[in-house]
């Protein structure tokens, strides 16, 4: 599963959109976020838990709450997708700051996703596993 991962372009929507691919720098998202944000940002999504696909409105119901996390938590957010390379998967998801690699981690795992992406203080969009 976690090559299907890192075959996506991780869609940013926010008034210019930013694609991010793993392993590859994106200081651009220094325009999008705020100033000193590197190594606290996730791409991140509550929609199809463990990568199986839920109704559309499901997935709508289940990021709404997401946000709704997010914003509880005193976190910014802006809507994303993630969108496989072979155009067979597309998934609703957020662009989130200012969270840790644990605290991205600790979402993921609630919301029953197999992995998230944290962008490092250098920029680069890294792969995580919530599997141990």
């Amino acid at each position: 599963m976690m090559d299907a991962y890192l075959a996506t372009t991780y869609w940013v929507l926010g008034t210019r959109a930013i694609g991010l691919r793993i392993g590859v720098p994106a200081p651009e998202l220094e325009l999008v976020t705020e100033s000193g944000m590197g190594g606290r940002i996730a791409f991140i999504t509550a929609c199809n838990p463990a990568s199986k696909p839920l109704p559309t409105n499901e997935n709508a119901q289940r990021l709404k709450q997401a946000q709704e996390t997010l914003s509880g938590l005193s976190k910014r957010w802006i809507p994303g997708v993630g969108l496989a390379d072979d155009g067979c998967w597309c998934e609703p998801s957020l662009l989130a700051w200012p969270l840790t690699e644990a605290e991205a981690g600790t979402l993921a795992s609630a919301w029953g996703q197999n992995a998230w992406v944290h962008v490092g203080g250098d920029w680069i969009p890294r792969l995580f596993s919530t599997q141990r």
